[in-house]
């Protein structure tokens, strides 16, 4: 295999099988991690945090006031979306900031929202 391919997609033969590698991840690990995070966005408290992130930084104290939450909840689950690489987070002063980080995170909610808005009940 060429070594300029090393870092880039290539396919793996195993077994007569093939295996396709993007940067050295499986397929297989690629939809894991794709199911983690949609599953990580999907829940309401988490979606509506990313929502208002949309718009720019915003410090704990305004997502807080905006969810209508607990700050101990909203920082939970900040936490688990900066785990997931989402968000980050800067100190300004006493305030935390929060901003999206991951790229096409705002698209993938915009089109979750038309898909629902889309989507008429059947009676």
């Amino acid at each position: 295999m060429p070594e300029k391919l090393s870092t880039q997609t290539r396919e793996a033969v195993t077994g007569g099988s093939r295996i396709l590698l993007i940067n050295n991840i499986t397929m297989e690990e690629i939809d894991y991690r794709a199911a983690v995070l949609l599953e990580c966005v999907g829940e309401p408290i988490r979606f509506q945090i990313i929502r208002h992130l949309q718009s720019g930084p915003r410090p704990v104290y305004e997502l807080t006031r905006l969810t209508k939450r607990h700050q101990a909840t909203i920082c939970r689950h900040l936490a688990v979306l900066r785990n997931l690489q989402v968000v980050r987070y800067r100190n300004h002063g006493s305030a935390t900031f929060y901003e999206i980080k991951l790229k096409g995170i705002s698209r993938l909610l915009d089109l979750a929202v038309r898909c629902v808005r889309n989507t008429t009940p059947t009676s």
